[in-house]
Parts: C-alpha cells; structure tokens; sequence
C-alpha cells in the first residue's frame, strides 16, 4: 500500500528541524500545535496562540520509545520511554492513522528481544534495536517495581546482552576490514 505524503505548515515543520531523508507518515493537528510521526521519530510541536508561530518541539526517536498506548477517552498516546519516563502526547480528536503509525514504527525498531524475569511476571528487557541509520544498539528496559540495580540482575542482565551482541554478530559489525 503506498501512502500519501502528509503535508505539515510549513512553520511547524521548519520547528520540528527533521533529519536528511526524514518522511513525515502520519501527523494530527492537536489543541496548540500538531503530533507527527516520521521515519525516525515522534514529534510534538505547540504554538503560541498569537500567530500561530511554533514555540516548542519535542522530538523523540523511535529506539527511546518502549511503547505507546492509545487512549481514546484522553485523545492521547501514553508513550512510555526506554529510560523509564512517561509522555502523554495528544493526538487530537481526529488521529487518523497517528496511533497505528506509532506503533509500527516503535515495532519497527526492534531486531530482537530478550526477558529476565526477576519476580512474577516482571523483570529486565533487553532490546536490540535499529536506528534509520542502520546501525543496531542493545539497550535495558526495566519493569516498574523492579530493582534493575541488584548485583544479580545486573550479571544476568549482562550475560543476556553479552549473547544477544554475540547473536548478531554486532561486536564483529564495528570491526575495521
């Protein structure tokens, strides 16, 4: 399915200061600015009321993005971060395809993925993922109510991500030849 090029002002585009090569695939105009999503990231830029001139941009790359849920009665996406940290975005009252987007695009990203359960159900993940430029990163997700800093975690952790490396070959990816 081919989609169609999703058109932004141009103000809010120039704010957003997208990367070389950067496509937006889904975009909501949103109460004080717009919601987007691109090939490589979530943005959010607001407006000031008088004018209409962009006042801030927050861009967030899809490898930091841990998940996002859609939560229809808010208009909002619950974007929950790598690091932890929780963002609402606002996705207006007429999202489109904004939330599926978001969601292939945070899946999309993901090479491979591990889980060490430390308690019932919760635990360490440990995540390869893809950025636009190809290159492949392991990060560390750790489950709410879990202490991801215990020595027995942390070396179950690191042999996981020490197999995860080796599975991918990713050491033998960032040798000189």
């Amino acid at each position: 399915m081919r989609l169609r090029a999703v058109r932004l002002p141009g103000a809010v585009q120039q704010a957003a200061d997208l990367h070389d090569g950067e496509r937006v695939l889904a975009a909501s105009a949103v109460e004080g600015g717009w919601t987007f999503a691109t090939t490589h990231a979530l943005h959010v830029v607001t407006t000031l009321a008088e004018g209409g001139a962009p006042d801030t941009a927050r861009r967030v790359a899809w490898t930091d993005v841990r998940s996002a849920t859609t939560v229809p009665s808010e208009r909002l996406l619950d974007v929950r971060l790598v690091d932890g940290a929780r963002w609402s975005v606002p996705v207006g009252t007429r999202p489109g395809r904004l939330p599926e987007t978001v969601r292939e695009r945070v899946q999309n990203s993901v090479v491979h993925s591990r889980f060490v359960e430390v308690r019932r159900g919760k635990g360490v993940h440990v995540v390869a993922r893809r950025t636009p430029e190809e290159d492949v990163s392991v990060q560390v997700a750790v489950d709410d109510g879990v202490d991801g800093t215990t020595e027995d975690v942390q070396a179950q952790v690191e042999q996981v991500r020490r197999e995860l490396r080796a599975e991918l070959r990713l050491d033998e990816r960032r040798r000189p030849s």
